[in-house]
């Protein structure tokens, strides 16, 4: 008997128990998110988190087994055409990889057949050990003759990824040279698998809303159907820290009451300074994070990046302060302080956040944390502090 784990009957037991996808995210340490797919069959758990899911469903794992094919996306290795077996006899978890005939307690079970796969793309050559040593698209058995032997028309050193391979560079390999399937080797080089293009894609969704909710200020994974109690928790630590940096603020223009009464259209360009600030730096980061993620920007290459940022943030900056120059010019004339300080403050603010949005992304990079964290909150209320500091010191320079 093989009996295999599937979505639906995960989806089936948490129901019959009452139990939420929040609920039993929590229970196992993985997102909502993750259970969501899991139920939808566009994910499996992976085979470590068998035995901790069935605990939390309240049921035995031969129980959360139920006789499909389960296609595992959590890791690289783990994104092979694969299956779950559990043992009759002992209850034992097997995983099972490729065509291996896979035996236990006297019993052999069938590894997966080849008409089970959803699409076949390229025939993989291989030599009498094993050993990846060609491609041959199917594209070649029609227009190539029968008589050609395949060591004639197949494409040999074919691109591969190994079993360890960090799923990020399976999708960089997958995207930079337009393969829709790329096999998966051993450390001694023999065919253990292949993983397509579909197989990654959910990894790629899921990359891209993680950064996409880093950057927008929410400090952990959340879904529209979580619960208010866990939206909440994942929205307040930014809003605190932003609370915190407004009252920074507050603080900082507190002291400069004096300057303000010899020249009240000074608070005029607040939000102009602020805003600015935040923008720029929101816009550099969000290149290098880019730049990184698509490899296109090597991290040890910070100080020629931030040599190309200066040079960019030189002209916007010149442009910017100019524009507002004419303006406070022809409104408060050639003589008025804010005429100059505002000038000079958005010039300095411009090159300061080009800098600092740049430099900090890069630096994460190579601390080995996630650099979308820099392009939310964290650059503008950084932006937002240190813009003050220069506007009102430039302004009390000049005064």
């Amino acid at each position: 008997m093989n009996t295999y784990i599937t979505g639906p009957t995960i989806k089936s037991l948490r129901e019959a128990k009452g139990i939420t996808q929040s609920d039993l995210a929590e229970k196992i340490g993985v997102s909502s998110q993750a259970i969501s797919k899991w139920e939808t069959s566009k994910g499996l758990p992976d085979i470590s988190l068998i035995e901790a899911l069935s605990q939390a469903l309240g049921v035995s794992v031969m129980e959360l087994m139920s006789g499909e094919t389960v296609i595992n996306k959590n890791a690289s290795s783990n994104m092979l055409l694969s299956k779950f077996y559990v043992c009759p006899v002992c209850g034992n978890v097997i995983h099972c990889t490729g065509n291996t005939v896979i035996s236990c307690c006297g019993i052999t079970l069938p590894a997966l057949e080849a008409e089970e796969m959803d699409e076949i793309y390229y025939v993989y050559v291989v030599d009498d050990e094993e050993r990846l040593r060609g491609v041959f698209p199917l594209k070649h058995m029609i227009t190539s003759p029968s008589v050609s032997k395949v060591k004639h028309v197949m494409r040999k050193d074919p691109i591969s990824v190994h079993v360890d391979t960090p799923v990020d560079e399976v999708i960089q390999t997958i995207e930079k040279y337009n393969l829709v399937a790329v096999p998966v080797v051993d450390s001694i080089g023999r065919l253990v698998g292949r993983i397509t293009v579909d197989d990654v894609m959910d990894e790629v969704r899921e990359q891209a809303e993680r950064d996409y909710q880093l950057a927008s200020g929410l400090s952990q994974d959340v879904e529209t159907d979580d619960s208010v109690f866990r939206q909440t928790t994942a929205r307040l630590p930014w809003l605190l820290i932003g609370m915190l940096g407004g009252i920074g603020n507050s603080m900082i223009l507190g002291n400069f009451d004096s300057t303000f009464a010899a020249h009240p259209e000074m608070a005029l360009y607040i939000p102009l300074i602020g805003g600015t600030g935040g923008n720029v730096g929101t816009q550099s980061s969000a290149l290098v994070v880019q730049g990184l993620a698509n490899s296109s920007l090597d991290a040890n290459n910070t100080w020629k990046q931030i040599l190309k940022e200066s040079v960019v943030a030189l002209i916007n900056a010149t442009i910017i302060s100019m524009l507002v120059y004419v303006y406070n010019f022809i409104r408060f004339g050639a003589t008025a302080t804010v005429s100059y300080s505002v000038s000079l403050s958005l010039f300095a603010v411009v090159m300061f956040a080009s800098i600092f949005g740049t430099l900090v992304p890069m630096t994460l990079e190579k601390m080995k944390i996630d650099p979308a964290i820099a392009t939310g909150p964290f650059i503008s209320i950084t932006n937002d502090i240190i813009g003050m500091l220069l506007y009102m010191g430039i302004t009390v320079m000049l005064s």
